[in-house]
């Protein structure tokens, strides 16, 4: 009798055995990692399709994983903002596209570092942002905060992180580079999940009412005791400012270095003014 039992479990086993999904519970036992190369891939071509996005960022495959980097802040925000610009708003709709239509990026999730360059701030912005760390995180929280709302993508996909000037990409010390590529935004995708607590999923999702920051020009102060100077230094601060915004950096260079010339040498601006003549591109 025992030898019958035995036999019959031996059989079901065998049974059991022959219809088990080995590939599937290899999967699940052993989890595949996505070929960065393959995600690298998918954002060379997403870079390829948009003419504004060529010479302004680059891709990477990394440690912590692949690195999608737009190094010309003047594509998402304007000067000493973090507020999207409206074409920003479009280059985040089709990333977001991306991001959940393709195989191997739509299970990743995404770091998004905030950077600036060196320019301290001041002024009536600094009211907003008293520091370069305040506005490199604001900048990526705008950018998560789109992704999410906007485009509907998962939050817990997310991290958001502010780094200042701490981790830039150019030296500033060199003038044949224009530090304006440190002001950057950089997409991290990685296989790690961030795990959040099975309970969040319980709680209310919250909504959050999206307050525009509104920035004020930085006008640099004179001490000139010509009283045409100061009028005459708001206008072409005012102009260079424009045509900074607009990407036309070489006209707004030229309307920096006039101002420099305005403006008296021993002006506690002048260090300032200096700074943004140097990181706006050639």
């Amino acid at each position: 009798g025992d030898l019958v039992t035995l036999l019959a479990c031996f059989f079901v086993f065998l049974v059991g055995f022959s219809t088990l999904d080995l590939r599937g519970l290899s999967k699940t036992l052993f989890p595949i990692e996505t070929p960065p190369e393959k995600i690298k891939l998918a954002l060379d071509e997403f870079i390829k399709a948009r003419k504004e996005l060529i010479g302004s960022t680059r891709t990477e495959i990394q440690k912590e994983g692949v690195m999608f980097e737009i190094y010309n802040d003047a594509l998402l925000f304007p000067a000493g903002s973090a507020q999207l610009k409206e074409g920003a708003k479009i280059l985040l709709k089709d990333l977001s596209k991306l991001m959940q239509s393709n195989p191997f990026i739509k299970g990743q999730s995404v770091s998004i570092e905030g950077h600036t360059d060196c320019v301290p701030i001041s002024g009536k912005l600094a009211a907003i942002y008293p520091s370069n760390w305040e506005l490199s995180a604001a900048r990526a929280a705008s950018v998560a905060r789109y992704l999410i709302e906007e485009c509907n993508l998962e939050d817990d996909r997310f991290m958001v992180l502010g780094f200042s000037d701490t981790k830039p990409r150019l030296n500033p010390d060199n003038p044949n580079k224009p530090i304006s590529e440190n002001r950057r935004v950089i997409f991290k995708f990685k296989d790690y999940k961030f795990k959040a607590p099975s309970w969040r999923k319980l709680v209310p999702k919250r909504t959050y009412k999206t307050i525009p920051l509104e920035t004020q020009t930085m006008l640099p102060t004179t001490t000139s005791n010509n009283k045409n100077t100061a009028p005459q230094t708001k206008l072409l601060w005012a102009a260079a400012e424009k045509l900074r915004q607009e990407g036309k950096y070489t006209e707004a260079k030229v309307l920096y270095l006039k101002i420099l010339q305005v403006v008296p040498n021993h002006s506690p601006s002048i260090r300032k003014l200096q700074l943004i003549a140097e990181s706006t591109k050639k």
